[in-house]
């Protein structure tokens, strides 16, 4: 039995362009600085997909061949990615 290919996907690349805020940065920078922590802070198995998806741009269908899991599994592991995002990001 072959083993699932295991993918990192790194997007530390697209923080670089963000740096800690200072008093001439936005709210709306406080707000991506915030998202990108509560992404980083994801359980790997929810990170993975969601950056696949929604940084990357990549298809249910790729996440799924990439990770060797179900398209209902990605599904799946995408909505409770936001759903902890959403939580999180409430909470501050």
């Amino acid at each position: 039995m072959n083993m699932k290919n295991h993918y990192e996907v790194p997007y530390d690349d697209h923080l670089e362009e963000y740096t800690l805020p200072d008093k001439s940065n936005s709210y709306d920078e406080l707000d991506k600085i915030s998202l990108i922590e509560a992404i980083d802070n994801l359980d790997e198995k929810y990170r993975e997909p969601f950056i696949m998806k929604y940084v990357k741009g990549f298809s249910l269908e790729e996440i799924s061949d990439m990770l060797g899991i179900t398209v209902n599994l990605v599904k799946q592991r995408l909505f409770r990615a936001k759903k902890i995002l959403y939580e999180s990001l409430m909470e501050d």
